[in-house]
């Protein structure tokens, strides 16, 4: 029985014609495979791509191509702020591991303080540096701290000494200002200055007088010095030397300070380091006993790294 030939279908607008089937995934081994492709491959830069971390990447180690720097444990801190305390800088860095010690010291240039941290090894010391490097140590101030190798070692600490200690040289400095104020001839001894404005009869009596304050009236006076003043054994003059003053300390600000005491007579300033220390001169011993007792701290307006500190002048100053 003969069958007719099949008619082509024609393009009708309603002719839907079957999808192709897709092709077969080769690498799969399955039956299942051919039913239920695998979903297509996602970018990298995909927003559906998500990477996951089994563990953080590791730091980048630290090497220093100096080889003393291998035998160096002791990191050198700078950028503190000016109230720093040495049990801040110990608790800082006790956190660490292989932390030994550290030590607090003023450099003399105003209230600046540097610190020094010490550790077991280099690595420990190390890897303090990179934890706390470039950490903001104060908040209100922004004090930022910069910590480095430092270039030597520390004295390892004696056996029942504290872990943290402090080294002033402050008190070295304002020495120092005294003898250079002194060696530009702003003061000189009293003899020296008696001369230039009294005879010698007037020189005596003068003497006599304040030997006598200074054995009679003034014992109160020195009984109440502060063991500092004691200890450097620097006798009563009327001169008193001022130091730790702000660096926008003005000399009409401290005539102000100073012109509230009987017996003042004239102030000098100079600049050391940026930094002002000034010379008051009084009448007497006994002046210029009261207004150190009464000033020795005091703040100022301009004062922004704590009280005056005043001492007797280690001469007293020359009247023109």
């Amino acid at each position: 029985m003969a069958h007719a030939t099949a008619q082509p279908y024609h393009d009708y607008p309603y002719d839907m014609r079957p999808l192709p089937y897709p092709a077969p995934l080769p690498a799969s081994h399955s039956p299942a495979g051919h039913f239920h492709p695998s979903n297509p491959a996602v970018g990298l830069h995909s927003p559906y791509y998500v990477q996951h971390y089994t563990h953080p990447p590791p730091p980048v180690p630290i090497v220093n191509v100096n080889p003393q720097q291998q035998k160096i444990n002791t990191l050198f801190v700078s950028g503190l702020p000016d109230d720093v305390k040495a049990r801040e800088i110990h608790n800082l860095f006790s956190r660490h591991h292989g932390f030994e010690s550290c030590q607090l010291e003023y450099t003399g240039r105003g209230n600046q303080a540097v610190a020094f941290a010490t550790f077991i090894n280099h690595h420990s010391a190390v890897a303090a540096m990179g934890a706390l490097d470039r950490t903001i140590f104060d908040p209100e101030t922004r004090a930022t701290l910069h910590i480095e190798l430092a270039r030597s070692n520390s004295k390892k600490r004696s056996r029942g000494a504290s872990a943290y200690s402090v080294i002033d040289k402050r008190a070295k400095v304002q020495e120092d200002d005294q003898n250079d104020w002194t060696d530009d001839g702003d003061v000189g001894s009293d003899a020296s200055s008696d001369t230039e404005n009294d005879n010698s009869h007037k020189k005596g009596a003068l003497a006599a007088t304040q030997s006598g304050e200074a054995e009679g009236k003034l014992t109160n006076g020195r009984a109440a010095l502060d063991s500092e003043k004691t200890t450097r054994n620097i006798p009563p003059c009327s001169t008193l030397f001022i130091a730790n003053l702000g660096p926008n300390c003005s000399e009409t600000e401290l005539n102000k300070a100073l012109s509230k005491f009987s017996g003042f007579q004239t102030l000098k300033m100079r600049a050391k380091w940026g930094m002002p220390v000034a010379f008051a001169d009084f009448e007497d011993v006994e002046s210029s006993t009261a207004a150190m007792e009464s000033l020795e701290g005091t703040l100022i307006d301009s004062s922004d790294r704590g009280g005056m500190h005043i001492e007797y002048a280690r001469s007293k100053m020359r009247r023109n």
